[in-house]
């Protein structure tokens, strides 16, 4: 017990020094600083701040404007620690901020691989330095095709996928525009017709059985009612980097995300609505529940008492966000109109694709013959569908 007591003590006399050296090698070494996280950061672009300020000789830290560490004196940064970087870099084991993301929080996917670099990059600030993205993935930069991997394509510098790069779709330079998808080599719009023009689709399962359950029920009638294949998987929110664990936001390339359920339950739909890229948005109230239009406009009002498990309003629409992904929703007011929403989908939808030209559509569904299901012998009412 002395021995420690007089360990505590100096460590004490250590931290009452105006700037405190730190023991280096483990990166959660104590920090240098006057309280929370960000305290003390400095200015990692002020080349008079610099890690052999005092010679790297020891611990004298008076020269020091955020960090020290015992027998190096100033430093940039502390590995492993969120202390002097900014969020697009990481603290390297030489003390100093380099290119690449630092934790989950710096990647629009949500995943920071342990190279540092962002799972499902979305341009080449989520990249280490001096490298691309290129459809997706971090890689080095090209000058012809020979500097990429089997399957990728060099255009303007970056290694892409011609079968699924929304900027170079088909070819280098061929771009589909803002509301365009591209899947197998061609732009589509992003109209519900287009559920069939992505070679494969994710089911994003957000825990709550009812809704998952219709949302893999619309994942089957794609990998079966597709005139081409479809490669079907399933994946729990914010499992591998389909959407960003921490905002919801879709990155995946290349497949259609398919999404059941409402945005109290599925992060992907509430992302969606948030950042106004959903053209149709749910919304209630103490006496009603209603669907409108990104604008406010108003396009199905319905009592919450008259919503029953027999009668509900849903929508399904198809959204492509700013990056590329594409995204399938469909959902009800409540569980019921989910259901019916996946039903209509698979029995009306897709049966007619090329009559489904518009980005979305809300219908109104009565469960006509009260066996509480959704079936050919209820009644379907087309309420609206537009851009």
């Amino acid at each position: 017990m002395r021995t420690s007591s007089r360990w505590f003590v100096g460590l004490m006399f250590a931290l009452s020094a105006s700037c405190t050296a730190v023991s280096p090698g483990p990166v959660d070494a104590a920090v240098v600083g006057d309280g929370g996280p960000d305290a003390g950061a400095i200015d990692v672009t002020d080349a008079s701040v610099d890690a052999s300020v005092d010679g790297g000789t020891g611990s004298d830290c008076s020269e020091c404007e955020a960090l020290c560490v015992a027998g190096r004196g100033c430093v940039q940064c502390l590995p492993g620690t969120i202390r002097g970087c900014p969020a697009t870099s990481h603290c390297s084991a030489d003390y100093r901020c380099v290119a690449g993301c630092s934790g989950d929080v710096a990647c629009g996917s949500g995943r920071c691989l342990p190279s540092h670099e962002c799972a499902q990059c979305q341009d080449d600030a989520e990249c280490g330095a001096g490298r691309r993205c290129g459809s997706g993935l971090c890689h080095a930069g090209c000058t012809t095709g020979e500097d990429c991997s089997a399957g990728r394509t060099c255009c303007s510098g970056s290694c892409v996928q011609l079968e699924l790069d929304r900027r170079s779709c088909g070819a280098c330079g061929v771009a589909c525009g803002a509301l365009g998808v591209c899947g197998r080599g061609a732009c589509a719009t992003s109209v519900l017709a287009s559920a069939c023009s992505l070679p494969a689709a994710v089911v994003v399962l957000s825990g709550f059985g009812s809704d998952d359950d219709a949302g893999q029920a619309m994942g089957d009638a794609l990998a079966v009612g597709c005139p081409e294949p479809v490669a079907l998987r399933s994946s729990l929110y914010g499992a591998d980097g389909v959407s960003s664990s921490t905002t919801g936001e879709p990155v995946a390339l290349g497949e259609l995300i398919l999404v059941a359920g409402g945005g109290f339950v599925q992060p992907v739909v509430a992302y969606l609505d948030t950042a106004g890229h959903a053209p149709v948005v749910a919304a209630t109230d103490s006496t009603n529940a209603r669907f409108l239009r990104a604008d406010g406009g108003v396009i199905a009002v319905a009592p919450l008492a008259s919503l029953t498990a027999g009668h509900d309003y849903f929508v399904l629409q198809f959204v492509t966000t700013p990056s590329g992904s594409a995204v399938l929703a469909g959902y009800g007011f409540f569980s019921p109109g989910t259901r019916a929403a996946a039903w209509y989908f698979a029995n009306v939808i897709l049966m007619d694709l090329a009559a489904a030209t518009q980005p979305w559509r809300v219908i109104e569904w009565r469960d006509s013959n009260a066996n509480r299901v959704a079936d050919a012998l209820d009644t379907w009412t087309w309420i609206a569908s537009g851009p």
